[in-house]
């Protein structure tokens, strides 16, 4: 694999771990955290 393709993916990956965590902090979700916390952990494909 190229190192370019390794850091585009590296980026993308970055890029799309932050607009996830924007989408979390832009609904606050304080009902039940302990079920956010399982969704945090588990990975989403």
């Amino acid at each position: 694999m190229d190192m370019r393709d390794y850091l585009s993916i590296k980026r993308y990956i970055k890029r799309r771990n932050n607009s996830k965590n924007a989408k979390l902090k832009k609904k606050p979700n304080n009902k039940n955290p302990l079920l956010s916390l399982k969704k945090l952990k588990t990975p989403q494909n």
